[in-house]
């Protein structure tokens, strides 16, 4: 014996309700997966910016770090407000400091 047809519609719509959030917080934590490990390579850039003596390869690393650097700038406000991911603003401060440093972007950007 089935349930109620508007019951069931209501059931239905919960089922759908709670999946999409799920989905959605899902896609929150792998999201900020992402900027975590963009934010990680960027910083590897630098680093390897700043040993390097070949001027093209320092120039092409801090390239990179900056198009990274635009990257997470763009997609960092689209996570939710979480204290797991102060790390990753904590790098990405870093990153900007690094960056306006070596004159790849400005302080206030």
């Amino acid at each position: 014996m089935g349930l109620e047809p508007e019951r069931e519609q209501r059931v239905l719509n919960d089922e759908v309700i709670s999946s999409a959030r799920k989905t959605s917080a899902e896609s929150q934590h792998v999201g900020a997966e992402f900027l975590v490990a963009e934010v990680n390579i960027a910083l590897t850039f630098i680093k390897l910016a700043e040993e390097t003596s070949d001027r093209d390869v320092r120039i092409r690393n801090y390239e990179n770090a900056r198009a990274a650097y635009h990257t997470i700038k763009r997609f960092l406000p689209t996570l939710p407000p979480a204290r797991e991911w102060r790390d990753l603003s904590e790098k990405f401060a870093s990153l900007r400091e690094q960056l306006a440093a070596a004159g790849y972007c400005s302080a206030d950007e």
